[in-house]
This record gives C-alpha cells, structure tokens and sequence, in this order.
C-alpha cells in the first residue's frame, strides 16, 4: 500500500495541509508533496502519508459493518467515507505538524504521535454515528429487497479477476520490449564529475537476475554511485531506503536538498555496527525531469510511458 499509494495519498495530504495553512495567514505553497515556506521545504515524507490509518479506518469501518449488521451497499459506503476522512484527516495532521516542523513554534517529541491520534479519533468518531444511524434505518427498512450476499462475493471476484488480467497484459506486453532492449552502454562522467566502472558484487548480480533493466556502479571521487536503468512502470524499483533496511541497516531520513544544478535529492543517514553513510537519492527520466519518490515515479512512469527511460541515482558517502 505505501508503494501503490503513498504518492497520491501524500500529494492530497499537501493540498489539503496547504490550504488550511492558507486559511490562518501562513503563506505556503505546494511543491510535489513539500510545502515550501520562505525558501525552505517541509516535506510530508512516506512515514506521514497515512497509509496506516488508511487501513485502520478500513479496518474499524469493516468491524463497524459487522457489529451493527449493515447491509453490503452501506458497508461499501462506510469504507468510502473512511477514505474521504482519512485523506482530509491526515491533510489537517500535516498541517498541525507544520508549525513545529518549519521551527514556527517549539513541541515535544511526543507531540507528533499525539496529534496522529487525535486526528485519527476525529476520523473514526463520525464513522461510528454513521454506522448506529444506518442501523436503525436497517430496522425501519427491513422489508426492502437486499441483494444476496453470494452475488455481492462473484462481483468482487469477477472484478478482481479482471483488474489482474489487466495487469497481466501490460505486463506481458512490457517484457517482450525489454527482451529485444540493447545492453545499457553507461556514461564515463555523471553531473560533469568522471565516474570509475566497479565490479558489481554478489548482491547486485543477485538483484539483477530479475531486474527489468540494467544496474551499474561506479566510483564517483569519493563517493559510491549506483545507477539503475528502467524502461518501465515496475514494483521491482525499490526505494536505497527499504534496500537498505532489509540488509539491516538503520535509516533516518534527514530531509531533501537541492544541489548546484537545481536538482532536488532526498537525503538520509543509514548506520550498522560503527559504520554511517549519507544517502542521496533520485530519479531521473528521459525528459530532463525527475523526482526523489518512487512511488510518484511509479505513478507518473504507468500513465507517461514515453518519457523513459529513467535513471534511479543513488549516492553513497562514507561519514565513519
């Protein structure tokens, strides 16, 4: 979910966030999913895109569902409307969490999970008074005709079974492109800084087997830098976050950062046993634009095809 939706869920989150803030004098403006406030950018990052309460208020509304009995066209819309407060909810969470993020005023660490639970009730409280008010109309309209639950469980296959089918096709169609591709032929320089090919070791050969592209490292001064190669929408191109944290490193993001060209990067810290490393990270497409979120490159490289290939740039700089 955090792949698939993170993006959309933390660009609506930032819509939301930066109109309120609008609403109280605060002059912001949306940049991809920053608000940008006198030059500086304050980031609504992945772990604020409320995917987790998106799927808690799913869950309490399915348990809702079950406990005052609805029937499946108001359970159906029970979850819809979980959605719509859990979006407007987690835009009002950004915008609270502004303040202290952008140094306007100064809270305790503790502030920012209080305020994810507060909005969070605020979300689950209207869904309560909404499911023990549709039950009663349940009792008052008992004798309407309902739908048999059997007919509800086949439409929800038949759809399922559709959706993957669609998946299937455009993924079928995509490695018969990426069959007859050429093999990557790498740039001797990167942003005008030259770049030394090294041996990939046994984890990018691992990697590489089922990579719908090409991967290449190289040492850039005294930096590492890993170049990834796709010419596709693919679930494959995972975040140097969650790579890392699955060789178990410890990573904290410290924020974004433009460089010398204008170019944004996200940048975080990983650190296992003694050793600590920045990372910078981004993706570039064929078109000269990019981004430093996956889960937007997914989203703009799925209905943008045309502007591949692109580029996954990831820097690596030994603190200790």
């Amino acid at each position: 979910m955090q792949f698939y939706l993170g993006y959309p869920l933390r660009r609506w989150a930032g819509m939301c966030s930066a109109a309120l803030l609008k609403v109280v004098g605060v002059d912001v403006s949306l940049q991809g999913t920053d608000l940008v406030y006198e030059g500086a950018l304050v980031g609504v990052d992945p772990p604020c895109s409320g995917v987790r309460m998106l799927w808690f208020a799913l869950f309490a509304a399915a348990v809702l569902s079950a406990r005052f009995n609805l029937r499946m066209s108001r359970a159906l819309a029970l979850s819809g409307s979980a959605i719509v407060l859990v979006v407007f909810g987690n835009g009002l969470r950004a915008a609270l969490l502004f303040f202290p993020e952008s140094g306007l005023i100064t809270l305790p660490d503790w502030a920012h999970e209080a305020a994810g639970l507060l909005v969070f009730a605020l979300a689950i409280w209207p869904l309560f008074l909404m499911a023990h008010r549709w039950q009663r109309r349940e009792c008052q309209d008992g004798n309407l005709v309902r739908l048999p639950t059997n007919q509800w469980i086949l439409g929800f296959v038949l759809v399922c079974v559709g959706v993957a089918g669609l998946g299937l096709v455009r993924e079928s169609g995509a490695e018969s492109v990426i069959e007859v591709e050429k093999p990557q032929v790498w740039p001797s320089t990167f942003d005008g800084v030259p770049v030394r090919p090294l041996r990939p070791g046994v984890r990018e050969e691992a990697f590489a087997a089922n990579f719908p592209g090409q991967i290449g490292r190289f040492q850039m001064g005294e930096d590492e830098l890993i170049l990834r190669r796709v010419t596709r929408a693919t679930r494959l191109l995972h975040s140097s976050q969650d790579c890392l944290r699955a060789a178990g490193w410890l990573v904290e993001r410290t924020g974004s950062m433009k460089d010398a060209d204008g170019l944004s990067w996200v940048r975080f810290e990983a650190r296992r046993e003694s050793a600590v490393v920045e990372v910078l990270e981004q993706i570039r497409d064929a078109k000269g634009g990019h981004t430093t979120d996956v889960s937007a490159w997914f989203w703009r490289a799925l209905f943008h095809p045309k502007e591949g290939p692109w580029l996954a740039c990831t820097r690596f700089h030994v603190l200790r």
